[in-house]
């Protein structure tokens, strides 16, 4: 089991049986196009540990694989991650 922040929109999340995500890592390496993530980031939840949103690695899931919700991202956030998605593909 890996953390996900789904980045598709409730319309889509609705519509289908799968959800676009970005993967969340606990290894704080530096990289291109990560977000450090931590408990101030978030407006409901609480991770266990800072860790790094990998924006760069975009991938469809099941809905059916989601056994908890963690929380949620912050608007600053989940701006910073459209950012970057716009900076890979424009």
């Amino acid at each position: 089991m890996r953390p996900v922040i789904v980045i598709s929109n409730d319309f889509y999340n609705t519509h289908f049986d799968d959800l676009i995500g970005v993967p969340v890592t606990s290894n704080l390496e530096a990289r291109d196009y990560c977000i450090e993530l931590n408990n101030k980031d978030l407006v409901n939840g609480h991770l266990i540990t800072v860790s790094k949103i990998k924006v760069d690695r975009v991938f469809s899931f099941d809905k059916n694989l989601i056994r908890k919700v963690i929380g949620k991202v912050n608007d600053k956030i989940h701006q910073q991650i459209i950012g970057i998605l716009n900076n890979i593909i424009m």
